[in-house]
């Protein structure tokens, strides 16, 4: 491939990949992408101060800029959000449309929130960096368009989009720095850009986008910089990236740095200490340290104090034991690889919300478990590939060559920003006693260092050149090419799915569930999945249902016994933690609670029922999960 027709493809490879991420910006909803809403909650509280501020005391909340409750309103936000069967009315989208979001939209107060009010709920874990830079970009679109929100919002996402311009042209050049050939380089290119997760990510905001500019531009830099580190000015480069990766996400930042002083170590040991050297290593280690202080000034003394009492009493508080088994299962989870485990959900298929499926199940059976073998195949070799590197370090550290073992350690970038991460995130996991659940597109920043894996560390187990060339453009091809089929069919089915009715949308029996409940009791150990209950005591029954036709809480909620009368439960109730977990505070006053008066069960088996009511209906729209409930006269119960 010429040089000239290489360059034609490469731009056009990056257009069709923004294009792409243009389609997913404008086509899905107002803020139906996942935690979108909380992304944006914050940039708007920037947005409407006119300016970065830090709120001493503040609690953490959601929908707390009337900007964010306007466009919830008025896109009918949670209605799309929680009934699955919902599509946009005509003329969504379109200019009309569009004046009216206008017409009544909130302006910009230009005023800092009072101390202790409530603030989103990011603003306690994220940087300040990349929410910043997004109201910058949102400032400077209200203002040429006269605070038109639609531009605003449009502005945010699409700015996300032009992140993704500078990152495919980068990882280009680092594929070409590895030695690919041209055309190998141009599939690659098109893999990172038309990944599904690339592409749906980069169309909306999400620091994530920003994160995966600064890792590959750290990538590149670090590439260039290793051969002279006195170099001054790819010197400042370099720190200047990693600092802003600082303020934008700690954990990708810290693999990054982590890397890059690593490698300055290892060259220091090389060439003789020159003062200019040794400033420019410096730079390259304390400035991004710098801007980690700088990000920890924005964010709330409360959440500070939480994060120190947390970051000293983790491993102390540590269940060791289920640590252990977490860490098997999670083993036996990776070798379902990318294909959908349960550590990596997301990355090849699942998107979340109302996303759905890249591809129907029942479209291509064939390719989830074809992607399954791929993968596990690629872990298999990931895996020989390490092991023979650090046995090659170990017996170099062994023969008392502790500099050669550390410059080998180093010279893997690539690896060790991929490696370290994967530890950093499996060890959040398992501090938390896995109640953090690992998501796939947690490792969409370090994409180009798995690609680089792929294409360039794994063939080196291959002996000969010839056929290592080859491997790498087959993978390179196979992975652009699923890129890209996935991509269309991600796109298709989203559209699909907001703006084309469903034949199931007549189901109103499907439209409200019932989410959780409790009863007072205690479990049977001799009959499983039965709730025991003493006689002659007063019974609660406790749960939380979401109306899922409106989104907000269910207004009547009744408990059917055995089939016969109802027994209507008190509901508006608050349910703080369902609001926390779903990130919304609408439905806080989700639960609900019935006292069934004593001797109301007589001794026996029973069936408790619970459905939800519109009083409009002559029929229940949703019915919950059926218990079976044994009331026993005795008062000496095992609790299982």
């Amino acid at each position: 491939m010429s040089r000239r027709s290489f360059r034609l493809l490469h731009v056009a490879g990056i257009a069709m990949s923004a294009l792409l991420a243009t389609l997913w910006a404008l086509w899905v909803p107002v803020f139906e992408e996942p935690d979108e809403l909380a992304h944006l909650d914050y940039a708007f509280a920037l947005y409407d101060a006119g300016r970065p501020f830090v709120v001493q005391h503040a609690t953490a909340g959601t929908d707390v800029t009337p900007q964010v409750r306007y466009l919830e309103s008025i896109s009918h936000y949670r209605t799309m959000r929680y009934n699955p069967w919902a599509i946009e009315p005509a003329g969504y989208g379109r200019t009309a449309f569009l004046r009216r979001v206008d017409a009544s939209a909130p302006r910009p107060s230009h005023r800092v929130p009072p101390d202790g009010t409530s603030m989103p709920y990011v603003m306690f874990g994220y940087p300040i960096g990349y929410y910043a830079v997004l109201a910058l970009i949102m400032s400077v679109a209200g203002a040429l368009s006269h605070d038109s929100i639609s531009v605003v919002f449009l502005s945010a996402r699409l700015f996300n989009v032009a992140l993704l311009i500078p990152t495919l042209t980068l990882a280009a050049l680092i594929f070409r720095q590895c030695r690919l050939d041209r055309s190998t380089t141009l599939l690659a290119t098109v893999a990172v850009g038309a990944f599904p997760l690339t592409s749906w990510v980069a169309g909306y905001a999400q620091p994530d986008n920003l994160s995966l500019l600064l890792v590959t531009a750290a990538l590149y830099y670090v590439s260039r910089w290793r051969d002279d580190p006195s170099d001054s000015r790819r010197s400042v480069v370099l720190a200047f990236v990693l600092a802003a990766l600082f303020l934008t996400k700690h954990q990708y930042a810290l693999c990054a740095w982590a890397a890059a002083v690593l490698l300055a170590l290892t060259r220091l040991s090389l060439r003789p200490l020159t003062p200019k050297t040794v400033a420019s290593v410096a730079m390259v280690a304390l400035l991004p340290l710098l801007a980690f202080t700088a990000s920890l000034l924005f964010v709330p003394v409360t959440r500070l104090s939480a994060t120190g009492s947390f970051l000293g009493t983790a491993l102390l508080q540590m269940d060791f034991q289920h640590a252990g088994r977490l860490a098997l299962q999670m083993l036996f989870d990776g070798l379902d690889a990318y294909a959908g485990g349960n550590a990596f959900t997301g990355y090849w298929f699942h998107f979340g919300f109302r996303m759905g499926q890249v591809f129907p199940a029942a479209a291509l059976p064939w390719l989830r478990e074809v992607l399954a073998v791929l993968s596990l195949a690629a872990v298999v070799l990931f895996a020989s590939l390490q092991l023979r590197r650090l046995s090659k370090i170990a017996r170099v550290w062994k023969s008392r060559s502790s500099a050669v073992a550390l410059r080998l350690t180093a010279a893997g970038v690539a690896i060790n920003i991929y490696v370290a991460l994967t530890l950093i995130l499996c060890a959040a996991q398992a501090a938390s006693n896995g109640e953090l659940e690992l998501e796939g597109r947690y490792w969409l920043p370090v994409i180009v260092p798995a690609v680089l894996i792929v294409l360039v560390e794994i063939p080196k187990l291959i002996g000969r050149r010839a056929e290592r060339r080859i491997v790498r453009v087959v993978a390179a091809g196979t992975m652009a090419c699923y890129s890209l089929v996935a991509s269309v069919c991600a796109l298709a089915a989203m559209h699909a799915d907001f703006y084309r009715p469903s034949p199931l949308t007549a189901r109103r029996d499907t439209v409200a569930k019932v989410v959780a409940i409790q009863a007072a009791g205690r479990q049977s150990q001799s009959i499983p999945g039965t709730i025991v209950l003493p006689e002659h005591r007063a019974t609660v029954v406790r749960g939380y249902a979401v109306d899922m036709v409106t989104g907000l809480p269910a207004t009547r909620v009744s408990l059917r016994i055995d089939g016969g009368q109802r027994h209507y439960a008190v509901t508006g109730l608050s349910s703080v933690s369902l609001a926390r977990f779903l990130h919304d505070d609408a439905i806080r006053k989700s639960a609900f609670g019935l006292r069934l008066p004593p001797d109301t069960l007589k001794p026996g088996r029973h069936h408790f029922l619970v459905e939800i009511d519109d009083p409009q209906l002559a029929w229940p729209l949703a019915v919950g999960r059926r218990f079976d409930v044994a009331v026993t006269a005795s008062d000496h119960l095992s609790q299982r």
